[in-house]
């Protein structure tokens, strides 16, 4: 990625870069759609797990806190607002709060992600940012890839179908 796909985040302004694995999706929205703001965005993220990936999350803490990783000890359910930076949603704590942008992300001894929801005219951006720190964190990313891939896939069309039903 030559450019910051995320200059107009002043968090990440600088830093997208230094985030060597990226996965970012684009999915449409309907033009007509009224501007979701952040509040809205997390609503609609927190309820877009589906079930199969809740049950491969409690696995995956199972099978990783004895490695001593930061496990996702409360079972994320629909999020109420009012929002707030330090507030943690599962494994994710807000980092960010834009008009139309969310940042959500943890940083720990084996990595640092970052979770971006956007809200584009006509698009829900998302994109994953991942900057591992050792081996643990490398071998980690590797074996959670091809499940992130599935989860953030099914994760994002019931995201934009929640958006486009509120």
């Amino acid at each position: 990625m030559t450019r910051n796909e995320f200059e107009d985040i002043p968090l990440l302004k600088a830093e997208a870069g230094r985030y060597p694995w990226q996965d970012i999706r684009s999915l449409p929205l309907r033009r007509d759609l009224p501007p979701p703001d952040a509040s809205k965005l997390l609503l609609a993220f927190s309820t877009a797990m589906p079930l199969w990936a809740q049950w491969l999350m409690r696995l995956r803490d199972l099978l990783v806190s004895p490695l001593g990783l930061k496990t996702a000890e409360v079972a994320m359910r629909r999020a109420e607002g009012p929002f707030h930076i330090g507030q943690q949603l599962g494994v994710f704590g807000i980092l960010y709060l834009g008009e139309h942008a969310v940042v959500l992300g943890q940083d720990d001894r084996h990595l640092d992600f970052r979770l971006v929801l956007q809200w584009q005219p006509g698009w829900l951006r998302m994109a994953t940012l991942v900057r591992p720190h050792n081996l643990l964190g490398r071998g980690y990313l590797a074996w959670v890839t091809p499940w992130h891939y599935l989860i953030a896939g099914a994760s994002g069309r019931r995201m934009a179908a929640a958006l486009q039903s509120q």
